[in-house]
């Protein structure tokens, strides 16, 4: 890394910008590019460091004080559990579909007098989720692992006819199956269905039967699942995901106001600082997981789910310049925050809030015709070309030994660049959110 590190600097030193327009602003680019990949060796050292290192008494930690803030608790409260006694509550309808998805199967199990029916109750169990896309995969998955290993167990019970082999087989499949249940799901079935079949070749001697069965209670259990999940008080992802857009929103206007309060202040990285960009993050991914539940719901469910792809969009895009904008601040010496930029930022955080009032049809105010991002985009590049006449680097190219007026003038680049980008992105986000007709509270 050092090296490739290398050979890009020595490529950006030889190019001396030029009098062709826009050439000092693409040399600045390249820097700024330079400067963010160098951070970035940085923290694959750090991160190499911590996991080479054994001596763990040599590294520095987080504060206890600080590091709870950034662990969410559970809070166990009476008002929680009597809010979830009602139909409005996805918990309580999926418990109660559960409940009844059961006890159709324990009576499809007892009329039918199957072997092992218990077997029906452990796989809705198992794989019935409040949702209904992950139940649907899951059930795929549960009868694809399970006749792939009855078809492995059935090959492997007419080859050998040897307990000791059955049982070593056994508890490999056991572990191997717990070892890979996070990992793939159909893989895991798999071997849960051969460690299953071996441990009872080593108790009956019909051992077909027991493939037979477990394949039949599998594909009842997952089709029970699946069914309940489309049928019972279904919940689908269109009458929530407003709601996570919104959350997002509020994450990303609040790791906003957090960059903007640091680049007045600088100093240490505060602690509220990084709360705000971790809710962010974990706000952008519930976005993200929320949308990809409903990609996988019936076609029919699908409502807006081209709009609301291009909100997901959006707001990562807008997530990443922000990181990116924060990431500088922290690491790079930067001049006192102007006026220009507080209105700036402050015109991008009102239409954050414009955006969630449409989204939760609260209260919320149209800004007034104003020139304050005109005026900051104005005083941005007069800054630029002040410094630039001062410094002299377009005349002396790469031998300018003013390393202060370089620096200020990556950063009005970089800041002024990612502002803009910013301010378009939160009007992009108003304009597709307008147009999405969200399900009525």
């Amino acid at each position: 890394m050092d090296e490739y590190l290398q050979k890009i600097r020595d490529l950006i030193d030889k190019e001396k910008p030029s009098e062709v327009i826009g050439s000092l602003e693409s040399s600045i680019l390249l820097k700024n590019l330079y400067d963010y990949q160098y951070k970035q060796v940085e923290k694959i050292r750090k991160i190499e460091h911590i996991l080479s290192n054994k001596d763990f008494k040599e590294l520095g930690f987080i504060k206890n004080v600080d590091a709870q803030r950034f662990i969410s608790h559970q809070v166990y409260d009476l008002n929680i559990l009597s809010e979830n006694f009602s139909l409005k509550s996805p918990i309580f309808k999926h418990s109660l579909r559960l409940a009844l998805v059961v006890m159709i199967g324990f009576t499809i199990g007892a009329y039918f007098s199957l072997q092992n029916a218990y077997w029906i109750l452990l796989t809705i169990v198992v794989i019935m989720r409040p949702n209904y896309g992950l139940t649907k995969q899951r059930s795929k998955q549960r009868i694809l692992g399970t006749l792939i290993g009855g078809a492995f167990a059935t090959g492997i019970v007419l080859l050998i006819q040897d307990t000791t082999v059955y049982a070593i087989l056994g508890i490999l499949s056991l572990i191997i199956a717990f070892s890979m249940v996070q990992r793939n799901y159909k893989t895991s079935a798999t071997f849960i269905t051969l460690s299953v079949v071996f441990i009872y070749a080593l108790l009956k001697p019909d051992v077909l039967n027991v493939i037979q069965f477990r394949i039949i209670d599998t594909i009842i259990g997952a089709g029970l699942a699946a069914l309940g999940n489309a049928v019972l008080w279904p919940s689908w992802e269109y009458f929530s995901i407003n709601a996570v857009i919104g959350e997002s929103l509020n994450a990303n206007k609040e790791y906003l106001t957090s960059i903007q309060k640091y680049y007045q202040k600088k100093g240490a990285v505060p602690t509220t600082y990084k709360l705000a960009r971790k809710r962010a993050f974990l706000a952008s991914g519930n976005l993200s997981a929320a949308f990809q539940r409903m990609a996988q719901e019936p076609k029919s469910k699908q409502m807006h789910l081209d709009k609301f792809y291009e909100v997901v969009v959006l707001n990562h895009t807008f997530l990443s310049s922000l990181a990116s904008m924060g990431t500088y601040i922290q690491n790079h010496p930067t001049t006192k925050a102007s006026d220009y930029f507080n209105n700036y930022m402050h015109e991008i955080a009102n239409n954050l809030n414009i955006a969630h009032g449409l989204i939760s049809e609260e209260d919320y105010t149209e800004p007034i015709e104003s020139n304050n991002t005109t005026e900051a985009q104005q005083y941005f590049e007069q800054r630029f070309e002040n410094i630039n006449e001062n410094s002299g680097l377009e005349k002396r190219g790469s031998d300018a030994t003013d390393i202060s007026n370089i620096e200020q003038l990556q950063e009005v680049q970089l800041i002024t660049t990612q502002l803009k980008w910013l301010y378009a992105l939160s009007e992009k986000i108003i304009k597709r959110i307008r147009i999405i007709d969200f399900p009525k509270a």
